[in-house]
């Protein structure tokens, strides 16, 4: 009975110490993908996913994860980025990033997809800007996420979002 309290008791403390330092790794992650602290910040979560499923060190962890539905800090930068665009694109603010953010204006049959204009760039720091990281993002998504997204409820655009980063990151 004791052990069984004490396990309660450490996944309580251990979801209260993981909510605690995922909001300052939040903090941490920036928009741009490429950043050179990515590994480190993996290094985290990784080390946060042992703690609360009491991995051992020498296991793979991916199975942590995904039993705990995290994703990578690649894929949730990416997540955060789609977020922000469909925010961007339904209410057109805030404004300096709507300004940013535009839809295509052309008369092919890309122009019912609801896309983005494609921002080229020729040097890899011009493509970590936010000009270029929500295009090839929103392009990297499925159609039926961005043909719809007009009509789709947030939850339920953020619910597909998440399931389709864990099915493209983790099979």
């Amino acid at each position: 009975m004791l052990s069984k309290i004490s396990y309660c008791c450490f996944r309580y403390a251990s979801s209260y110490i993981f909510r605690l330092i995922q909001k300052n790794l939040k903090s941490f992650i920036a928009v741009n993908a490429h950043c050179s602290m990515t590994h480190q910040k993996q290094l985290i979560q990784n080390t946060l996913a042992r703690v609360v499923t009491r991995v051992n060190r020498r296991q793979h962890i991916t199975p942590a994860l995904t039993y705990l539905h995290w994703l990578p800090i690649t894929a949730r930068i990416e997540y955060k980025i789609a977020m922000l665009t469909l925010k961007t694109l339904k209410t057109n603010r805030p404004a300096y990033l709507a300004d940013l953010i535009q839809p295509t204006t052309n008369s092919t049959r890309s122009a019912t997809q609801d896309r983005l204009q494609v921002t080229y760039s020729r040097t890899s720091f011009a493509r970590r800007a936010f000009v270029h990281s929500p295009t090839t993002i929103w392009a990297s998504l499925p159609s039926n996420l961005t043909s719809k997204f007009a009509s789709m409820e947030l939850l339920t655009f953020k619910r597909h979002l998440k399931t389709f980063f864990n099915q493209s990151y983790y099979t």
